[in-house]
């Protein structure tokens, strides 16, 4: 069994439906049992709980072969103490239920602890949740490419691009699907991806291939304004024109 966290989002999701298209046993985690028809339909088991419930979330994470975590997009209040409040809840999950492996979507730029703007609040989720299962990893994400469908509208309708982006400025990108296919090759296969490749070798070919960073650990469990830069990046607040 599989659990996923964030179902209802985009890279949740395709993690969810990656692991379902492979066969495998799911549990998704999600607020409400009435989001969770549609997962129901596609074969998965459903479990309600808030990530900031540490008991229930220990409840849902229970008999796992491995977990996605993630830290939700902020949408209001404080994000910091949000990520503080989300990350030790997971942690104090993860340890309860005896979870032997976590793969935890992160961004590229959370190895940095400021000057990153809001991704900052994944460098220290990594750090609160780093060593939770005897086999622990960070898929570092760049850009998701689906974000600009938010922005498509106005696009079309006003030729402009609503962006924090610098028109000249270079990042990497990455569609969704490849995370969540990338995330569930981690849980499925473990943290090398495939047998024969140390995960040094596989997080080089990920990045050259994919755009993704990953940070992995294997250790005893318990021990242990750039902010467009990945796909935690959601409102746009400054029109370019577009051509």
């Amino acid at each position: 069994m599989y659990v996923v966290l964030g179902a209802n989002g985009r890279a949740g999701g395709e993690v969810a439906r990656a692991l379902i298209t492979g066969g495998e046993a799911v549990r998704v985690v999600l607020r409400c049992k009435e989001q969770g028809e549609k997962w129901t339909a596609l074969g998965a088991e459903v479990a309600v709980a808030s990530m900031e419930d540490a008991s229930a979330m220990a409840d849902a994470l229970t008999g796992a072969r491995a977990a996605l975590l993630l830290n939700p997009p902020p949408v209001s209040g404080d994000p910091y103490q949000r990520t503080e409040e989300i990350g030790a809840a997971l942690a104090d999950a993860a340890r309860r239920a005896g979870l032997p492996k976590a793969v935890v979507l992160s961004s590229i730029g959370a190895q940095h602890a400021s000057g990153t703007g809001v991704i900052a609040t994944l460098n220290r989720f990594e750090a609160l949740l780093d060593g939770v299962a005897p086999a622990t990893a960070f898929l570092r994400s760049g850009y998701f490419v689906e974000t600009w469908s938010e922005v498509a509208q106005a696009v079309l309708s006003q030729s402009i691009l609503p962006t924090f982006i610098e028109p000249s400025q270079k990042i990497p990108m990455v569609s969704t699907i490849d995370v969540g296919r990338a995330a569930a090759r981690r849980a499925a296969r473990g943290m090398d991806g495939q047998a024969d490749r140390g995960t040094g070798r596989t997080g080089r070919l990920e990045r050259r291939r994919r755009g993704i960073g990953l940070r992995g650990s294997s250790r005893p469990a318990g021990n242990g304004c750039a902010c467009c830069a990945g796909g935690a990046c959601r409102a746009a607040c400054r029109g370019r024109r577009a051509g």
